[in-house]
């Protein structure tokens, strides 16, 4: 054949698209995922407050069900207080008696007298509430004495914090009414109860 094959000197147009995106797009996939994390935040936030709140009363509902364990076990009325508008609460024999005085020879000896003293976590405390308008009401507190402690580390202190009235264990598994509540600093809060 006498024609010969001319290549093109014509340079060659790709009819392919860059691949990125434009500031436009992505100012809107950005603003799409700001209203969605400002969707999901909140509800996320409020579930671990109410996880916090529920994890806080649930630790005190064990303890009210270890002070009735106490007082059947040792055969003693047993008593949980709280510390009103604070964090504390104590689990301590309502009364000393000659066994309990502390003067038995060995360890072995010694009665069976649990005495605990622990603390909500940080940002919650103990309350009452009433029928007044304000829905709380300021409660009657009193101190307890040294002896009752027993040997816990922090006695001296414990002694000097103005306790809520007890909440009395009786050994045959009995228990006075009492109601009250935990509060976080949101003001949200759980009724506890004891029948």
């Amino acid at each position: 054949s006498r024609y010969n094959h001319v290549k093109s000197s014509r340079p060659h147009i790709s009819t392919q698209q860059r691949g990125g995106f434009t500031l436009v797009e992505m100012l809107l996939v950005l603003t799409i995922l700001v209203m969605i994390a400002g969707l999901i935040i909140p509800i996320m936030s409020e579930t671990l407050e109410e996880h916090r709140i529920e994890n806080a009363t649930n630790e005190v509902h064990a303890e009210l069900a270890n002070t009735k364990s106490h007082a059947v076990d040792t055969g003693l009325t047993y008593q949980f207080r709280f510390e009103p508008k604070g964090q504390r609460y104590i689990i301590i024999p309502y009364e000393t008696d000659a066994d309990d005085s502390g003067t038995a020879g060995s360890q072995d000896e010694s009665p069976y007298r649990p005495r605990i003293s622990q603390s909500l976590p940080k940002g919650f405390e103990f309350s009452v509430e009433s029928e007044t308008t304000t829905g709380e009401m300021e409660l009657k507190t009193e101190t307890v004495r040294q002896e009752l402690f027993g040997n816990l580390p922090n006695a001296n202190k414990l002694s000097g914090v103005n306790w809520s009235p007890p909440i009395l264990f009786f050994p045959d598994g009995t228990s006075e009414p009492a109601m009250f509540i935990v509060k976080d600093d949101r003001k949200q809060f759980v009724r506890l109860s004891v029948r």
